[in-house]
C-alpha cells in the first residue's frame, strides 16, 4: 500500500485515534525532511490516513487532505471498518503521485 518515507523525516508531534464506530482522527505537526537540501520543509502537498486490520491484508485509505510545507496535516473522517478488525494499525502517508503513497508514521498494536 505504499513505501516508507525513503529518507530521514522528523516530526514535532503526532496523534492518531480510531474509534470502534469508524471515527478516525490523525494529526501531525512539523513532519518535515530531517536532512538534505530541503531540510525543515515538507515537499509533499497532500496526505491520507490508512487503517490496516490484522496482518495488513485489509486496508482502508481516506480521502486526501492538505499537507502544509510546515509539515502540518489533519485527517478527521469516518471510515467503514470491516465487521472484524483485529489489531488495527493507523498510518499517515504522503501522496507523491496517484497510487503512490509514502507512509511516515504508524500507531497501533
Amino acid at each position: 500500500f505504499g513505501f516508507g518515507g525513503g529518507i530521514q523525516w522528523v516530526i514535532d508531534e503526532g496523534h492518531a485515534q480510531l474509534r470502534a464506530d469508524g471515527r478516525l482522527h490523525i494529526e501531525v505537526q512539523g513532519l518535515v525532511l530531517g536532512s538534505g537540501a530541503n531540510q525543515g520543509i515538507n515537499p509533499i502537498g497532500t496526505g491520507v490516513g490508512i487503517v490496516t486490520c490484522g496482518d495488513g491484508a485489509q486496508k482502508i485509505v481516506t480521502d486526501a487532505v492538505p499537507f502544509s510545507r510546515a509539515g502540518d496535516a489533519e485527517v478527521d473522517t469516518r471510515i467503514q471498518l470491516p465487521e472484524t478488525c483485529l489489531a488495527p494499525n493507523v498510518f499517515f502517508a504522503g501522496v507523491v503521485a496517484p497510487n503512490n503513497l509514502r507512509w511516515f508514521a504508524v500507531n497501533g498494536g
